[in-house]
């Protein structure tokens, strides 16, 4: 497992850790053991997403879509990005001794 362990760089008000929920069905499950912890992730609401209005897509720069912040969070975290509240989201860890469907890669949202 990757973890970072250096503080210096996070933001400090960590709302919650979780995992990327739904990564085996996007293009990240093919790159995921080339995550970093410490890497900036970005969040895109989906308020029109038919599984869930309060969806919210995680990305790595432009390059692919990983997944979703997961089902219990997506409410959470849309308000706060709908509203406008600065938050990051950030690799906290990847486990790349498993299989992708094992949601491998731990993130934090945090308030900037």
């Amino acid at each position: 497992m990757i973890d970072s362990n250096s503080t210096n760089d996070k933001p400090e008000k960590i709302l919650f850790q979780t995992h990327i929920a739904g990564m085996q069905f996007h293009p990240g499950k093919d790159i995921y053991r080339e995550l970093l912890p410490g890497t900036q992730l970005l969040l895109k609401a989906e308020p029109s997403n038919k599984y869930d209005k309060y969806a919210v897509a995680i990305h790595i720069a432009a390059r692919c879509m990983l997944g979703y912040i997961p089902g219990q969070y997506s409410r959470i975290v849309s308000v706060l990005l709908s509203n406008n509240i600065p938050i990051t989201c950030f690799i906290v860890a990847v486990d790349t001794t498993v299989s992708v469907k094992y949601t491998p890669v731990t993130i934090a949202i945090a308030l900037t």
